[in-house]
């Protein structure tokens, strides 16, 4: 019974022991040993940055400095340029100066006419000048429509009866309700297509719809022009190349407030009476 006790206690783990490891070659430190190239990431793109940094950074380097020196020689280059287009714009400024200055009926283009509108009734100033150009390659029927107009005097005397600040003002329903032009030109005209936008200075007729243009003009005021009333289908004929100045002192007192039936009836007679304060249009000459 005691051997047989006691080889039972020899099979038993010792529970007091099994908790501690026993030493092993695993347990104790081992030795550093450099790692083999196969060993250092072959595969991955940060080992190889850490191989070869020095060599992507001078590449780097070097493309950064060729990089900023193409942009520095390109900058020099574009201001080379500008600066010979700015010398050629001053010369030919200079020599269209002069040549103005000798002869000051030089047409814009071929069948273009210059006239020289006095104005009165100002804000601020009694009386202004101003040059209109007509350009017949934006709006051929409108432009030659106007020649005949002013050669016949015909919008001496008229009011600017509707002024939109920052938008247009408006002209050209005879001064005398009788005038014997509204008989002869009773044809409207036929539109003109739109080539030319509605930009500040230029001078298209007023309309009631397809194919109504007879007399009435406005001159756009807008400072970034009315670019919404080309698809309306107002063409510029003209455009105002001084004095756009004393456009802008036209007396915007009244706005719409005019009626434009009565102005045809009665002429001037009914806005002097109403409207006194009414810019108008004292001639229109041709520029000699």
């Amino acid at each position: 019974t005691m051997k047989r006790t006691a080889a039972t206690a020899a099979n038993k783990p010792d529970e007091s022991l099994s908790t501690r490891q026993e030493p092993s070659r695993w347990n104790l430190p081992r030795p550093r040993r450099k790692r083999t190239l196969e060993e250092q990431e072959p595969s991955s793109s940060l080992g190889f940055y850490r191989q070869n940094h020095l060599l992507i950074f001078a590449v780097l380097t070097a493309l950064t400095f060729f990089s900023v020196g193409s942009r520095f020689f390109s900058v020099k280059n574009s201001i080379g340029t500008f600066s010979n287009i700015k010398t050629k714009q001053k010369k030919a400024f200079s020599s269209s100066s002069s040549s103005s200055s000798n002869n000051t009926t030089q047409p814009h283009e071929l069948g273009s006419q210059r006239f020289i509108i006095k104005l009165g009734g100002l804000k601020g100033v009694s009386a202004g000048r101003v040059v209109l150009e007509t350009r017949p390659s934006w709006a051929p029927i409108g432009a030659a429509h106007f020649h005949e107009m002013v050669a016949q005097g015909y919008y001496d005397q008229c009011k600017f009866f509707r002024v939109v600040p920052n938008f247009v003002v408006q002209f050209g329903i005879a001064a005398e309700p009788n005038n014997p032009l509204k008989q002869q030109y009773q044809q409207p005209l036929i539109d003109d297509p739109v080539l030319h936008s509605n930009v500040r200075g230029t001078v298209s007729y007023a309309t009631s719809g397809k194919n109504t243009r007879r007399f009435q003009l406005f001159i756009n005021t807008r400072k970034l022009g009315n670019t919404n009333l080309d698809k309306e289908g107002f063409a510029p004929f003209a455009q105002v190349v001084e004095g756009m100045d004393f456009i802008d002192m036209i007396n915007d007192e009244y706005r719409q407030k005019p009626k434009q039936g009565k102005i045809q009836k009665e002429g001037n007679q009914y806005l002097d009476q109403e409207f006194p304060n009414l810019s108008f249009i004292v001639t229109i000459d041709k520029e000699s």
